[in-house]
């Protein structure tokens, strides 16, 4: 059963909000700070096998002690006195964009209504009103069993739930230690709600991209729009979606954060969640070096100034995948007991389908809803229209006076704004998703 103390000590830190003048921005540090700090606290107390509720929960209260005392509480007693003003300022889309999100994926599994197939059946099956309260994909099962083993051991999820003396290389230990976490404090059971857990989390996605479009200067209706428009990606038993979670949605919610830090050229706190997301989902790191691409693109122009941050980036991204890759190379053997290396990439490629008969359809028609991909095409045309004028970015002179990437110093030179390209460009990462 819920604990709400402990739900109440999982949102204090959004007391923190009245210390930022800019909400938006103050929702994305409070959210990264939030998984920062949640992670480090799971990984920290499994490595020494202190992961228990009570020292969660004690953990916890010194930093509910440490928000309520950083609070502004003049700020917030201020806001309730001049409720009338204060209610003008709230952005409803965002609020109403919680239930609507929540209500669409919860009824994914408390109230479904359509077409489903099953392991022992091709056929189609159709259900009215069904209740299936568990996870549907089968990497969430195994999440399932290493959470609760992690809660039961109070250690690292790296040992085989079905048997405590095999050990096994689980690259995504970062993404089970905090889901484990985080269901201790709140005293959810894994099984039951993790389902729970996952509606939250893709809702988050959701209000994130809003938050992406409306940091951009997209109005609020076709920022609501874009937001709900991930209700729409598609979702089943072999292609994980919104329905599910897995590594690469907690990744999603990383990524998010970094490219609205970015967008507010937050770069140092763009580079640490950069880190986070790295750690949760690696391969996004495609996403978010295209965003550091376009963000130094767009502020310096093709300049030396560039180069050596982008050089450090990627410095750090193959620092990174030498350890990962290293890990995995030390221990292949117990990692992959089929043959080589070779081998374990050809599985990799070309495998069967565990339904059978029933293939998994992955045809584009499929996957994307056709009714958004006249929407997708113009927000393409129109992003391209803008990214032309990348190759004008101002540059600054040696004197200090703005020139264009030639050198020209014609009073009537035109000279694209920083702000609309740099929106330009992170537009067509946030279109991507």
């Amino acid at each position: 059963m819920l604990d709400f103390l402990g739900l109440l000590l999982l949102l204090t830190p959004f007391l923190l909000l009245s210390r930022f003048s800019d909400k938006r921005l103050g929702f994305a540090y409070i959210l990264s700070g939030m998984l920062f700090l949640h992670l480090f606290v799971a990984i920290f107390l499994q490595t020494f096998s202190l992961f228990t509720y009570g020292i969660v929960f004690i953990i916890h209260g010194v930093i509910f002690a440490g928000v309520v005392s950083l609070t502004k509480w003049t700020e917030l007693y201020t806001s309730v006195r001049n409720i009338s003003e204060s209610i003008k300022k709230i952005d409803w889309i965002f609020f109403i964009l919680i239930p609507v999100a929540l209500f669409s994926l919860l009824s994914v599994h408390y109230n479904y209504s359509g077409q489903f197939s099953t392991l022992s059946s091709p056929e189609y099956q159709n259900a009215e009103n069904k209740v299936y309260p568990y996870p549907y994909y089968s990497d969430e099962w195994y999440a399932v069993s290493l959470i609760k083993d992690s809660t039961r051991t109070g250690s690292l999820p790296l040992n085989n739930p079905l048997s405590q003396e095999d050990s096994f290389v689980n690259l995504e230990f970062p993404f089970h230690s905090l889901l484990a976490e985080i269901m201790l404090l709140l005293k959810l059971d894994p099984l039951m709600h993790y389902t729970i857990i996952s509606a939250f989390v893709n809702s988050i996605i959701i209000l994130l991209v809003y938050t992406l479009a409306r940091v951009l200067g997209v109005p609020r209706a076709i920022a609501g729009i874009a937001g709900l428009g991930v209700l729409y990606i598609t979702s089943g038993a072999n292609l994980p979606g919104i329905w599910n979670l897995i590594p690469i949605n907690l990744g999603i919610v990383s990524m998010l954060l970094g490219l609205i830090l970015l967008a507010k050229d937050e770069l140092k706190a763009f580079l640490a969640v950069s880190l986070l997301t790295l750690l949760l989902y690696p391969p996004l790191v495609i996403f978010i070096t295209v965003a550091l691409c376009a963000y130094f693109l767009a502020k310096k122009g093709l300049s030396r100034d560039m180069a050596l941050p982008i050089l450090k980036y990627f410095s750090l991204v193959i620092l990174a995948a030498l350890i990962l890759t290293s890990f995995f190379v030390f221990n292949f053997s117990d990692f992959y007991k089929g043959g080589s290396y070779s081998e374990y990439i050809s599985s990799k490629i070309f495998y069967e389908s565990f339904t059978g008969e029933f293939k998994p359809q992955y045809a584009i028609y499929n996957v994307v809803p056709i009714l958004f991909l006249p929407f997708i095409l113009i927000g393409l045309f129109h992003s391209y229209r803008k990214c032309r004028t990348m190759i004008l970015l101002p540059m600054k002179h040696r004197h200090g006076g703005h020139y264009g990437l030639h050198g020209s110093n014609r009073k009537d030179a035109r000279i694209p704004p920083i702000k609309p390209t740099l929106q330009s460009a992170l537009s067509v990462c946030a279109k991507a998703l």
